[in-house]
């Protein structure tokens, strides 16, 4: 999927049940359901979303469009990564953003 939702690939998320479950009955989900959706809304693709580093491998040979053909794995590109701290901004370099006249602007934090 594109990286806002849409392109190749199912991009549509019900994320929004996951998190009422969370926080209502404390189930947090292993992983969400992405669909592709057709313009009748019928699904024509689905696959698991997994918390990060771990990716949707299909590791049973099945169809790509069947979310059963996955499982959770760590991406080999995530692998061995590792993040060095990178510090603190000096002052002034922060940012703020606001909706100003239906738009989203970011601004310096300085007074």
């Amino acid at each position: 999927m594109a990286h806002c939702g849409g392109g190749q690939g199912p991009d549509s998320i019900d994320a929004l049940t996951a998190v009422i479950d969370w926080v209502t009955a404390d189930q947090a989900p292993d992983s969400l359901l992405s669909q592709g959706l057709d313009s009748s809304g019928d699904v024509t693709a689905a696959r698991p979303a997994y918390p990060f580093p771990n990716t949707a491998v299909n590791t049973t040979g099945g169809s790509a469009d069947d979310p059963d053909s996955y499982t959770s794995q760590v991406s080999t590109a995530e692998r061995d990564l590792t993040v060095d701290y990178l510090g603190s901004f000096r002052s002034g370099y922060e940012k703020v953003g606001n909706w100003v006249d239906g738009q989203w602007v970011t601004t310096s934090g300085k007074s």
